[in-house]
């Protein structure tokens, strides 16, 4: 079923958009004609999709969630709550990122990471594993936060199996 095209204001002015038609047939929220959204991708009627944002392969964009800029959602990530994910970063493979977070830059949260709460994660900082990045945690610049024991922890909770004790480490620039 094709989309009817409309004007819609992603708080930039109004531009070009439609309603996302989720996989299972209910009408999702609105997507810019910029951004690009795969159809197995459900987008919430509330979510949004704007600029030249792409969301694909089984990802899934909740309640009143933001992709915009040049971001990237994929591998059935998942955004949701008022989570923002802007600029060029990316979250993938199963990631999650949820609640007022912010996922700016070039920032890369991948490989079933969560990012909650009113974490900020912006420059060049990739957060992988089973790593959890809560509460108003700001990471920014070159980092990475990365788990490999295969046991959710926190930031600042690191396990001795895990690649270092605070599993933080500087990325040269």
């Amino acid at each position: 079923m094709a989309s009817i095209q409309r004007m819609f204001d992603f708080g930039t002015g109004l531009v070009p958009a439609h309603r996302h038609r989720n996989p299972d047939g209910s009408l999702g929220g609105w997507v810019a004609e910029t951004a690009s959204v795969d159809p197995s991708v459900f987008v919430g009627v509330d979510a949004l999709v704007s600029g030249e944002a792409t969301a694909t392969a089984d990802s899934k964009v909740l309640d009143e969630a933001r992709l915009t800029g040049h971001a990237y959602l994929g591998g059935a990530a998942m955004a949701c709550g008022s989570a923002l994910v802007t600029a060029h970063a990316s979250v993938s493979n199963y990631a999650v990122v949820s609640g007022q977070c912010v996922v700016a830059g070039h920032a890369r949260i991948t490989d079933n990471a969560v990012v909650e709460g009113w974490a900020t994660i912006s420059g060049w900082v990739w957060v992988g594993g089973d790593a959890l990045v809560s509460g108003h945690d700001d990471f920014a610049g070159y980092e990475q936060i990365w788990v490999r024991c295969g046991r959710r922890h926190h930031v600042a909770d690191m396990c001795s199996e895990c690649a270092s004790p605070t599993a933080r480490v500087d990325i040269p620039a």
